[in-house]
């Protein structure tokens, strides 16, 4: 069993959430010495502390359904931070909005925060999404290490069935058995991702590692005709969607790291497992992965897709044009490093979570996610250091 550190290294912002949603009913936007910040609060503890008159104040406007007046009380008595749970960073464009939504219970200010830990509430990346987009990255390594054999899977397993996406996963990690009825089933405890065991990786220091921006739609030119009826398509840029991300190196060279523990227990593809009740392979999984055979899976996979996404997107506007050089010249300066690329989170494009054609259907690939209209979500390098036993 070998233990690594691993390290993320945010080479982009990126969003990992929980599908949670902040109204301004539970967060405030007061403007600190540093600039603006929004904070996250923690409203069982603010009403705990009320008088019995800023009580009676409260549930007055609770029973009103005056979601303006309980804005108001909230912010009026979190202007301390006494009661944050966490705070992070925004722009200008979501404080001014935020102050002109106070009086309008229409107004668009809802925010999507970032998964945090349960007592520190220090924002992380979940181990689920790294292994995610690690295991993509290799599954796609093993498919191009035979030719024709892409081909030969998407004949196998065209999609038709619902059960054919795992099929394919398990023909190709080869842990793809039969039932008693002779029909094709994946064996899931001969995964060989089971002996690869990622733990979450929290955001390091104790700065304000994160801020909340506006997320966009960059599009490219559509050749499309309009749909029917005379109907244009719908612009998604026009929807105001505020996100929680990392700073990153896009951030003026800001240096922002989640660390975690990968464990690779290589003793899974080798020991005898014959005995074992109902088991139709050798060993207990199918085969061992080692850290440098990781990292130049994920190389491979996200480097190409960069370089694609960097030569049609980049050359939209000067901001994403200048935003993927520096990316690419961070991604190389890591590769040189011995470290990897990858693309996790939200945003992160079906180019990227997906294997490549023909076994995948959807074309993509019209549109990209940025923050501000200036950079591109969700790119990280990976660094894998033994920790001595």
């Amino acid at each position: 069993m070998t233990r690594f550190r691993l390290t993320l290294r945010m080479l982009s912002p990126v969003h990992v959430g929980t599908g949670e949603v902040l109204t301004p009913e539970s967060y405030v936007i007061r403007q600190e010495e540093g600039g603006a910040v929004l904070a996250a609060i923690d409203l069982s503890a603010l009403l705990s502390s009320l008088t019995p008159a800023d009580r009676d104040t409260f549930n007055r406007a609770a029973d009103a359904g005056d979601f303006v007046a309980i804005r108001r009380f909230i912010r009026e008595r979190s202007q301390s931070g006494q009661f944050d749970l966490w705070v992070a960073a925004v722009d200008s464009d979501l404080r001014d909005r935020y102050e002109e939504g106070m009086d309008r219970v229409s107004a668009e200010l809802a925010i999507h925060p970032m998964t945090r830990t349960g007592l520190g509430q220090r924002p992380y990346v979940p181990g689920s999404s790294i292994k995610g987009a690690i295991r993509t990255a290799v599954l796609q390594r093993l498919v191009d290490t035979e030719p024709g054999h892409a081909a030969a899977l998407h004949d196998r397993w065209p999609g038709r069935s619902k059960f054919d996406g795992q099929n394919l996963e398990a023909d190709v990690l080869g842990y793809l058995g039969e039932d008693r009825s002779g029909r094709p089933r994946a064996e899931i405890r001969a995964d060989p991702f089971r002996a690869v065991r990622i733990t979450d990786a929290p955001i390091q220091g104790n700065a304000v590692a994160t801020f909340v921006g506006r997320v966009t739609v960059a599009a490219r030119p559509s050749t499309r005709p309009t749909r029917a009826r005379g109907r244009p398509r719908s612009d998604p840029s026009g929807i105001q969607l505020y996100y929680e991300v990392t700073y990153s190196a896009l951030s003026e060279g800001a240096v922002v790291e989640a660390v975690g523990e990968m464990t690779l227990d290589e003793r899974l593809a080798q020991a005898d497992a014959r005995e074992a009740w109902g088991r139709r392979f050798p060993h207990p999984v199918t085969q061992a992965f080692r850290a440098a055979e990781i990292l130049d899976s994920c190389n491979a996979f996200y480097w190409a897709r960069l370089r694609d996404e960097a030569l049609v997107f980049g050359a939209l506007t000067a901001d994403l044009k200048g935003a993927y050089a520096d990316l690419q010249g961070d991604a190389e300066a890591a590769q040189k490093r011995g470290e990897a690329i990858l693309r996790l989170g939200r945003f992160s494009h079906v180019e990227c979570m997906t294997l490549a054609p023909p076994l995948r259907s959807a074309t993509g690939g019209g549109s990209r996610t940025t923050v501000g209209g200036w950079g591109p979500l969700g790119w990280a390098a990976l660094r894998l250091e033994p920790v001595q036993p």
